[in-house]
């Protein structure tokens, strides 16, 4: 079964390091007819490093929350995460075309194919079999430690800054 739960946190994450990285200068595009050559390369990568998600893993990772909020339930939303997916395929590969263009506009076709030869003599390497082997449980942690610690950090922040906000003299009001 391909690793749901991985895929949605890698493209997550490789989006969030993108808006934090601040806007570096777009790559040059020769404007010949590279950009095929740019899109696929761009694909080929992302399908490397396991950026691109597909309508099956978004279904199971919401699958899952639903699981969270309701443990006492017996929903089988694997099944019921495989029955609704093929309805957003469609928005999932368009979600895609967009990650893909990321990478087109701030990447050569060179940068580009370096990139994808490095991804493949690493996940050839000992140390990439190894990661590629662990990977699904490294993200099931991961998963685990950002959403436990991400909601009682976001509260302590939230908190912190109403107290801030009111100090200086502007109270938040609570949302009712």
């Amino acid at each position: 079964m391909i690793n749901m739960t991985r895929k949605i946190l890698v493209l997550m994450l490789a989006l969030g390091m993108l808006s934090v990285g601040g806007s570096p200068a777009f790559a040059q595009d020769a404007g010949d007819g590279a950009s095929d050559e740019k899109a696929a390369l761009a694909r080929e990568y992302l399908e490397l490093t396991h950026q691109l998600a597909s309508a099956e893993a978004i279904a199971m990772a919401v699958g899952s929350q639903i699981i969270r909020q309701r443990p006492e339930s017996k929903l089988d939303v694997e099944d019921a995460a495989e029955a609704v997916a093929p309805k957003f395929e469609d928005e999932v590969d368009e979600m895609n075309d967009q990650v893909v263009a990321v990478y087109t506009k701030r990447f050569t076709a060179d940068e580009l194919q370096t990139m994808v030869d490095f991804h493949k003599e690493f996940n050839a390497s000992p140390a990439g079999q190894k990661l590629q082997a662990q990977n699904e449980e490294i993200g099931r942690e991961m998963a685990e430690i950002s959403r436990l610690r991400g909601v009682v950090i976001g509260g302590e922040i939230y908190r912190a800054l109403v107290d801030e906000l009111s100090a200086r003299e502007q109270p938040v009001e609570s949302p009712e």
